[in-house]
């Protein structure tokens, strides 16, 4: 297809996408979603990292995303927001669709690119019209020059998402590549009592983001509740607006687990479509402040991580057990079956909370694979289970109800594979607890 034919088939879909309703366009950080048709995990998944707005909602002069000038070259005209958005190069050549070339992913391999928007023809890798995934960007661009790579089926080459031999025979795993597993965990921050926002603990959470954002965390676990609200009330919003405030502290990503309290707040509540207590303004409000900024149509998600060697690949998997049913029961057994060296399970409600709808289900199917980690918090303190793997990290400001201190935890890979799990008191830094783990979640003694 020539760049005329390919520019006249994008605006095409581009108009398509857009008589669609939607989201105002903006930018926004795509990870891994249940809604994404990626990575070939089983798992049907669907989202783009630009999302065109309702046509009818825009002013027609104004706000029109159409408007911009054409930029003419030799070889027609292209619309400025296409170039904007990496999807087309007048001096693109095809140059095949399989393989790899060092960190470019070719279309028809599952990668971390999220170019490709609703209603559009979409390849594995997130791109579409042959253009390439680049793993160290997660951006769309034309494909490599054979030459560089010694054709497109060149073989093995510097793939991060090389398959790791402690992974099992499931294939390479993509993903964002890091060069050594870091992250932190903080949980359950609102205040004491209903719409008490005036009395949101804003000093304790601040301080502790201060302190996470310090020690250099690759990404973030929140476990949930992050406000004390009426369910159809006007104060989730303000509280949670108090938290992300706290969190803008640290500029990597953070996962939102979803807790009671972001849909009505009773531990047996359940919300969603369909579900028994609907959308409520809390759930709603979780949603669009916590979960569509990060790309996700759900509030349960995965993220996918590589070794830059290749030495190692992780998993968080995060589960909406106040959201539960059985669209995210497929998902989840489809998720944990993906075979990686380690395994973080997050969720608000412990494992023995069997009143929270998704808990007792999804135990069931946890227990039928592999995992490192069961990151979750609802109890307001810190606690190590081990014989559930299960690691309680609740006291990140809501009333405290164990002996811990408000506070918060780092894991980190070491050089032997184990991860050291450490509880710091957010007053003194002082570590207040610390374990070791072995990837498959048994304790080093």
């Amino acid at each position: 297809m020539n760049i005329q034919n390919k520019i006249m088939h994008s605006l095409i879909m581009m108009m398509v996408a857009c008589s669609m309703s939607g989201e105002a366009g903006k930018e926004v950080l795509v990870v891994a979603d249940s809604g994404i048709q990626d990575k070939g995990f089983g798992a049907e998944r669907v989202t783009s990292d630009f999302v065109l707005t309702d046509p009818a909602a825009l002013d027609p002069v104004s706000a029109d995303p159409f408007t911009s000038d054409p930029i003419p070259t030799d070889s027609g005209i292209i619309d400025p927001i296409l170039t904007d958005l990496n999807v087309f190069d007048p001096g693109a050549t095809d140059t095949g669709s399989s393989g790899t070339c060092g960190s470019l992913v070719a279309p028809d391999i599952s990668a971390c690119c999220k170019s490709c928007g609703s209603g559009w023809s979409c390849q594995a890798n997130g791109c579409y019209n042959g253009w390439w995934c680049n793993l160290d960007t997660c951006k769309c661009q034309k494909p490599p020059d054979p030459a560089a790579c010694g054709g497109h089926d060149s073989g093995p080459s510097a793939d991060p998402g090389a398959s790791n031999p402690d992974s099992g025979s499931g294939g390479p795993v993509q993903g964002t590549k890091l060069s050594n597993l870091k992250f932190a965990v903080v949980g359950d921050t609102r205040p004491p009592n209903i719409d008490d926002t005036y009395g949101y603990p804003t000093a304790v959470i601040t301080k502790i983001w201060k302190e996470i954002a310090a020690v250099h965390p690759q990404f973030v676990i929140s476990t949930g509740d992050y406000c004390f609200a009426n369910k159809d009330g006007n104060q989730a919003a303000p509280q949670m607006d108090m938290y992300l405030q706290a969190e803008s502290a640290f500029s990597g990503t953070v996962f939102h687990v979803m807790g009671n309290h972001e849909c009505t707040g009773f531990t047996d509540s359940n919300c969603g479509p369909g579900n028994k207590d609907g959308m409520p303004v809390n759930y709603k409000t979780y949603l669009a402040k916590m979960v569509t900024p990060m790309g996700f149509s759900n509030p349960w998600f995965s993220q996918f991580y590589v070794a830059t060697d290749g030495s190692w690949t992780a998993k968080v998997v995060v589960i909406a057990a106040n959201a539960w049913n059985e669209a995210q029961a497929s998902w989840l057994d489809a998720e944990l079956s993906v075979p990686t060296t380690y395994t973080i399970v997050a969720r608000h409600e412990p494992w023995s909370v069997s009143t929270a709808p998704g808990v007792e289900p999804s135990n069931q199917i946890i227990a039928r694979h592999p995992y490192t980690l069961l990151v979750v918090g609802h109890t307001h303190t810190y606690r190590h289970n081990p014989s559930q793997r299960e690691l309680i990290v609740g006291n990140g400001g809501a009333p405290l109800t164990g002996d811990f201190n408000y506070g918060y935890v780092i894991v980190e890979r070491q050089e032997d594979g184990t991860l050291q799990v450490a509880e710091f008191d957010y007053d003194t830094n002082a570590v207040q607890d610390r374990f070791v783990v072995r990837p498959d979640g048994s304790l080093v003694q």
